[in-house]
C-alpha cells in the first residue's frame, strides 16, 4: 500500500537529484511512496512501472539503473528476496510510529539514515508490521505557524551523500542476476555464464547489467537483450556516418570546419555536427 511522503525544498537543488533525466526524477519521488517506513521497497521494475509512471513510454528497469548508478538508491537481497532502499530515507521522512516491512541489513540501515531519524527526533522504535503508520496529512503540512519535522529550518537533502554503500563486486552481481535470470527462461547454467561473459566481454559490465534489468520480465530476455545491442551499434554507426558525411560537405564548400580533434570525434559518432548553411552569391 502506498504512503503520503513528504518533499523536502533542498531536493530541487540537490546535485545528485538535479543530474537525473527528468523520468528518473519523477520516478524516484514516485519510490518514497512504495518505500515502507524505513526506506525499502520491493524491487520489481514492472509493478513499479505500473504503480508509479503506468501511462509513459518508459522502461523502469532502466530507470532503476540511472538512480543506482546516481547513489540515489541501492540493491541488496535478503533471504532470495531483491530489494531496494532510498539513501537518507529515514533523516526526510519521518512517520511518528514507523513500521518496517522490509528486512535491512546493517550496512541497509546505515544507508537509510536509521540512527539519525532516532538521535533527530526521538521516534519509537520500529514494529516489524505490514501497516501504514505514516503521519496523516493534517500533521505533515501544518497551518498553525509551526514547522514540520520533516522540513526544518537548516536541513538540506544529502541524497547523494552520508552512508556509503557496501563494497560490491560488480563483476559477481552481473553474473549471479545474468545466470539467475537467462536460467529461469529455460537456458542452462552453462549457456548463461556464457552469454552473460560475451556481453561483459563485449559491452562492459555496466551496460550489461542494465541491459540485464531491462530484460526482468521479458519471454524471451537472450532477444531483448541482443536486440538492445543490435540497435545500439546501428545507432552508433548511423551517427557515424552522418557526422562523416556532414564533415565532407563542409570541406567540399570550403567552409570553416572544426578543428582536427573535433573532427576525429565527429567522425566516431560522438559529435553531430549541423547540417552547413549553402552561402549564397
Amino acid at each position: 500500500m502506498a504512503r503520503i511522503r513528504s518533499v523536502h525544498p533542498g531536493l530541487w537543488t540537490d546535485e545528485a537529484f538535479v543530474s537525473l533525466t527528468p523520468f528518473a526524477r519523477l520516478f524516484f519521488m514516485g519510490l518514497w511512496g512504495e518505500c515502507d517506513d524505513m526506506g525499502s521497497f520491493e524491487w520489481s521494475p514492472l509493478k513499479l512501472k505500473m504503480r508509479i509512471l503506468p501511462a509513459d513510454g518508459v522502461d523502469a528497469g532502466d530507470l532503476l539503473a540511472e538512480l543506482e548508478q546516481a547513489g540515489c538508491i541501492m540493491r541488496y537481497e535478503v533471504g532470495g528476496r531483491t530489494i531496494g532502499a532510498v539513501r537518507n530515507f529515514c533523516q526526510f521522512q519521518r512517520p511518528k510510529k514507523p513500521n518496517s516491512v522490509y528486512p535491512q541489513t546493517e550496512a541497509v540501515r546505515n544507508w537509510v539514515g536509521t540512527e539519525e531519524r532516532s538521535k533527530r527526533d526521538g521516534s519509537e522504535p520500529v514494529r516489524n508490521s505490514g501497516g501504514s503508520s505514516s503521519e496523516p496529512v493534517g500533521n505533515q503540512l501544518p497551518t498553525g505557524g509551526e514547522k514540520a519535522r520533516q522540513m526544518e529550518d537548516g536541513d538540506t537533502f544529502p541524497i547523494g551523500k552520508g552512508a556509503e554503500a557496501p563494497p560490491v563486486d560488480l563483476r559477481k552481481v552481473v553474473f549471479d542476476e545474468g545466470v539467475k535470470l537467462l536460467t529461469q527462461s529455460g537456458q542452462s547454467a552453462r549457456a548463461a555464464r556464457g552469454l552473460v561473459a560475451k556481453w561483459c566481454k563485449a559491452h562492459g559490465e555496466g551496460a550489461t547489467r542494465e541491459a540485464l534489468v531491462s530484460a526482468g520480465g521479458r519471454a524471451d530476455p537472450v532477444s531483448w537483450i541482443e536486440g538492445r545491442w543490435r540497435t545500439k551499434v546501428q545507432h552508433t554507426a548511423d551517427a557515424a556516418a552522418i557526422s562523416h558525411a556532414r564533415a565532407e560537405r563542409y570541406r567540399r564548400m570550403d567552409l570553416p570546419g572544426p578543428p582536427p580533434e573535433v573532427l576525429a570525434r565527429m567522425v566516431n559518432g560522438a559529435i553531430c555536427l549541423p547540417e552547413p548553411e549553402v552561402q549564397h552569391a
